[in-house]
């Protein structure tokens, strides 16, 4: 692994701890990270 693939992955991190929804890596493998959100089913209002 390199250090400009290090750093990449350290970016991608940051921002994932930022992401508002529930998330979990579920895999790994070279530059490819696999991730699964949780989104929580919101009730759509009602149009007019």
């Amino acid at each position: 692994m390199s250090l400009n693939q290090v750093h990449v992955i350290e970016k991608f991190l940051s921002w994932l701890k930022s992401c508002p929804f529930k998330c979990t890596i579920s895999s790994m493998q070279g530059s490819f990270i696999h991730v699964k959100f949780w989104l929580d089913e919101l009730e759509v209002p009602k149009g007019d």
